[in-house]
């Protein structure tokens, strides 16, 4: 991978003290590229930006408006952005966790000393031990074991890559960066090399995808296999996760598991 185009170019007197690179991509209001400065396809890390839609699961399902929370804007605030670790912070995410049901004890986001610069001092004055509520990301780890309780799902592995939680706000944030295709389909792109396969090989790929919202009845139009070479064919089906009968829409959270079939020759 080449680097990246020069951005910023710091100077003292006449001599350069600093180059930054990176990639710029402007799009507009229907999501079409209208600018760009190197590479716009470059992948890069959301960071906590990603947290709106991380969130969104959890209030499309209409389990956050279940809860009832005293304070429902400050609880939505809490959970989508970082947070300095003032005692207001802190007060908003315990408020929430215990109108919920459940501690800061079920937090899974670790500690640091706030960013907030009184309140780091203030702590370190006066002996006060750090806690996950001041993490900066404890609005959200709480909202996932909020949803994870609300769901019936296990609580503890909230923040586990496999769980519910965690696999619906992949989905999200995949299908809302275009890495999904229209019903909550993952779009997968397969680079399958048969140079070498002997003629008369069958060869099965199988990819589970999870369901997000108003999924399709079927994957036509959702994934799509191209033959590279003309002794190529390709078959696939779609069926649910657990073998169970397919039938209709399947509800948000269902696994799906798609069978690709390639034969050579």
């Amino acid at each position: 991978m080449s680097a990246p185009p020069v951005l910023v170019e710091a100077r003292r007197g006449q001599g350069v003290d600093a180059r930054h690179r990176g990639w710029i991509a402007g799009v507009g209001p229907n999501g079409e590229l209208a600018v760009s400065i190197g590479d716009p396809a470059q992948p890069v890390f959301l960071r906590s930006s990603a947290k709106p839609f991380q969130l969104a699961p959890f209030v499309a399902s209409g389990r956050f408006d279940s809860y009832g929370f005293g304070s429902p804007t400050e609880a939505l605030a809490i959970m989508a952005a970082s947070h300095s670790g003032e005692d207001r912070h802190v007060r908003t995410v315990q408020t929430m966790l215990r109108e919920g049901g459940l501690s800061r004890d079920v937090l899974q986001c670790g500690t640091h000393p706030p960013f907030d610069v009184e309140t780091a001092q203030r702590l370190l004055r006066d002996g006060e031990p750090l806690t996950p509520l001041r993490h900066n990301c404890s609005g959200k780890h709480a909202g996932m074991a909020l949803h994870a309780k609300a769901a019936g799902w296990d609580i503890d592995t909230y923040w586990h890559p496999d769980h519910p939680v965690q696999q619906l706000a992949l989905e999200t944030v995949a299908r809302l960066a275009n890495l999904a295709g229209a019903g909550g389909s993952r779009t997968v792109t397969l680079t399958y090399s048969v140079g070498n396969v002997p003629a008369g090989t069958k060869d099965t790929l199988i990819l589970t995808a999870r369901s997000v919202g108003n999924p399709a009845r079927s994957d036509s139009g959702r994934i799509f296999l191209t033959v590279v070479r003309p002794s190529l064919s390709i078959g696939r089906a779609l069926t649910r996760a657990d073998s169970t009968p397919f039938a209709g829409n399947q509800d948000p959270g269902t696994a799906l598991r798609y069978t690709i079939t390639i034969t050579n020759g």
